[in-house]
């Protein structure tokens, strides 16, 4: 009689034991087979991508770009933006390659109804140069910010500093450009009338 007793006891754990063991693979299974929620990961990435910064060529320059296509390319991914002639409105320069001859230039696009526009290098004479290919650094200098061409020793070469005599207070944004780690450069500024180069190192 102990021994049957035994023997159902033993058979009762081992059942016992068997069904914890299925219910433990089953929710087992259960978490592995859980979908992820691709609704919620569009979202996010929706929200990421609206968080984005967008920038665009402003529509009159896009205009006066395509108007000049067959003989400019405009770099329109690298541009900056500036009152650049003083007229309170916002203008729109990048560099630029001459179709014809491949010559490296900068192009400012005036804020107007019309295609208001000038090209410096890419062909066209600045400052004794018509090829602007080694322009490394490109930027918009402030309004009203003091500027000075720099003093350079004929004879040896070396670099006195800024010629603070003649230094000029922009009426607009200025166009400045320069090799990246070495010295020479210019800016491109609004005069009150034309556009002139002032060299810098």
């Amino acid at each position: 009689m102990k021994y049957i007793l035994s023997v159902l006891l033993v058979a009762l754990i081992f059942s016992c034991s068997e069904k914890e063991t299925k219910q433990s693979q089953k929710e087992d299974s259960k978490i592995q087979a859980d979908p992820i929620d691709k609704t919620t990961l569009e979202s996010d990435t929706t929200k990421q991508n609206n968080h984005q910064p967008k920038v665009s060529i402003p529509e009159f320059a896009a205009r006066t770009i395509k108007s000049i296509s067959k003989e400019f390319s405009v770099d329109s991914i690298e541009f900056i933006e500036g009152d650049f002639n003083a007229d309170n409105k916002e203008d729109f320069s990048a560099r630029v390659t001459n179709l014809k001859n491949g010559k490296r230039g900068v192009i400012i696009i005036h804020n107007s109804a019309k295609n208001d526009y000038q090209v410096f290098g890419a062909g066209k004479d600045v400052n004794g140069m018509d090829d602007l290919d080694w322009i490394d650094i490109f930027e918009s200098i402030p309004k009203e910010e003091t500027v000075a061409s720099t003093l350079v020793d004929e004879k040896s070469g070396d670099i006195i500093g800024p010629d603070t005599k003649n230094a000029v207070k922009l009426k607009g944004n200025g166009v400045y450009m320069h090799l990246d780690e070495s010295e020479g450069g210019g800016i491109i500024y609004w005069n009150g009338q034309k556009y002139v180069w002032l060299h810098i190192e």
